[in-house]
């Protein structure tokens, strides 16, 4: 027999001392299922996509990739620069609202620098919708808004720059991923 591992779990016949003399298939069948194993497993740095070992080095890195999370506000237009992320971002995700808070005003948007969208409700629903002309778009009523979109990225960060109609203004968090 050989081995069923890793479609389903092998079973092998017990064996007694002194009463039971092995066939070559029993250490055969286990010696099977102990390669499935480690090949399930995978050595130290392996670079076998479907090996445990892989898979866990592909998330500690992500893991220790430094993403970084901050926070910011804005209440006028021109550029902004968000600094000390370390890296440059491959891309930001941004969650915003309207810093006075008197509406439920909101934004969630992503931005690599070059593509950009965003989904935002506005007034207690009267604006809502999606968009790609920013990745931060908060809107307070017709004639008050704020909207950003990445126009640069360095070693050490992001610039976002704004467009401000009327008055608004928002807190944003961003998450950077490198």
């Amino acid at each position: 027999m050989s081995t069923n591992f890793s479609t389903s779990i092998d079973s092998f016949a017990t064996l007694v001392d002194g009463v039971d003399y092995p066939k070559a298939e029993y250490p055969n069948d286990r010696g099977d299922a102990i390669v499935a194993l480690e090949t399930k497993v995978g050595v130290d740095g392996s670079t076998i996509t479907t090996s445990h070992d892989y898979k866990i080095d592909v998330l500690e890195t992500f893991m220790n990739s430094g993403v970084k999370i901050g926070t910011s506000t804005r209440s006028t237009e021109g550029a902004q620069e968000i600094t000390g992320i370390g890296y440059k971002p491959s891309v930001v995700l941004f969650l915003a609202c309207d810093y006075t808070a008197t509406n439920i005003n909101i934004s969630v948007g992503f931005d690599d620098g070059t593509n950009h969208a965003y989904l935002y409700h506005g007034q207690s629903g009267v604006y809502q919708g999606i968009d790609t002309t920013a990745s931060i778009y908060v809107i307070r009523d017709g004639g008050n808004l704020i909207a950003g979109e990445i126009t640069a990225t360095g070693a050490d960060g992001f610039t976002i720059t704004w467009t401000l109609i009327g008055t608004c203004s928002c807190r944003f968090a961003y998450l950077t991923l490198p």
